[in-house]
């Protein structure tokens, strides 16, 4: 139901459409006189701006760990796997892991090995690194078979780009799907 007040301003609407802001702006906000609505919509805004900046850390990242735990788990059968070590000013750790396996399980490895790698390569004092696992589960990956004609390659000095890269160059020849061949 409209009250009157309403009903003034379709009126208004219909019969000159024009006159639309007129009746808006001369119309006195129900709530924004309100003093202390400002004042507690202000407190959130604060709060949430500073929250934001308490918590916000700065990592930078470390190359030469970055390498090696990138290295580390190729060498154990997760070869579209990298990791990405960061380290902040307090010395806490993160690790970034991004690429692509075949199961949840083969994610859930890669995670705990990287976590492991790091804490047995770290100082005993520092905090356990915390962990953002990117890796995407692709099924379709324990398909691929690598193309004989494709050159060795030792994907321990290569990136995940690298890798990519030469999958994309060469392609990749999907296994049938039916009983294992002899």
């Amino acid at each position: 139901m409209h009250s009157r007040e309403d009903f003034g301003y379709l009126v208004c609407r219909a019969l000159r459409p024009n006159a639309i802001l007129r009746p808006m702006l001369t119309r006195k906000p129900r709530f924004a006189s309100s003093l202390g609505l400002r004042l507690a919509l202000a407190c959130c805004i604060l709060l949430l701006v500073a929250d934001g900046l308490i918590l916000a850390q700065s990592y930078t990242v470390a190359p030469h760990a970055s390498q090696s735990l990138t290295t580390y788990l190729r060498q154990h059968r997760l070869p579209l796997v990298g990791a990405q070590v960061l380290k902040d000013g307090g010395g806490n750790r993160r690790i970034v892991l991004y690429g692509f396996v075949a199961t949840e399980l083969g994610r859930n490895d890669a995670a705990r090995m990287a976590v492991e790698y790091v804490e047995n390569r770290g100082r005993t004092e520092a905090p356990a690194p915390t962990l953002e696992n990117r890796i995407e589960v692709r099924p379709e990956i324990a398909r691929l078979k690598a193309p004989v004609a494709a050159p060795a390659l030792d994907t321990g000095q290569e990136s995940l780009d690298q890798v990519l890269n030469h999958i994309d160059r060469y392609g990749v020849t999907m296994v049938p799907a039916g009983p294992a061949l002899k």
